[in-house]
């Protein structure tokens, strides 16, 4: 995170934190699927398929 800024560790792409629209960098038109999550205290914790189906949502520029 830089502010409300998203930044990729790999490839430098930026994205809105809030909504994770892409600002610019080359994977700026790949979406960002949601993963279903809980939030108790200061831990997130998700399922490891909900991450895989999320990974798999977001192999492909445009989706859904």
């Amino acid at each position: 995170m830089d502010g409300d800024v998203l930044v990729c560790d790999i490839c430098g792409t930026s994205f809105k934190a809030g909504t994770s629209e892409g600002i610019s960098g080359s994977c700026k038109v790949y979406p960002k699927a949601e993963v279903a999550h809980a939030i108790t205290g200061d831990k997130i914790t998700m399922m490891a398929d909900d991450l895989v189906a999320a990974y798999l949502d977001t192999e492909k520029p445009g989706w859904p």
